[in-house]
């Protein structure tokens, strides 16, 4: 079992992260909300920049008004550690 969130993510686990269904990540990828993947150039498959998932998170959350979301709650969070 990890302990730590990795830096590249699959869509589930973007999603997880940041409190969404992975059926919601993935419609706000489509949307524009969030950045599009990255493919791995090892499997091909869909990748997302954690940091650059977060910071964008962060910054829209700051647009809309709401509570400004702490620094490393969401990899608090990730561990399983109260935020």
């Amino acid at each position: 079992m990890r302990h730590y969130a990795p830096d590249f993510c699959s869509a589930n686990d973007m999603a997880y992260l940041i409190g969404m269904k992975p059926t919601q990540f993935k419609s706000a990828v489509q949307n524009g909300f969030l950045p599009h993947p990255i493919k791995n150039p090892f499997t091909g498959l869909d990748i997302w920049d954690r940091e650059e998932v977060i910071t964008l998170m962060r910054s829209h959350a700051q647009l809309i008004g709401s509570n400004q979301i702490e620094d490393d709650d969401i990899l608090r969070a990730a561990r399983g550690e109260k935020t």
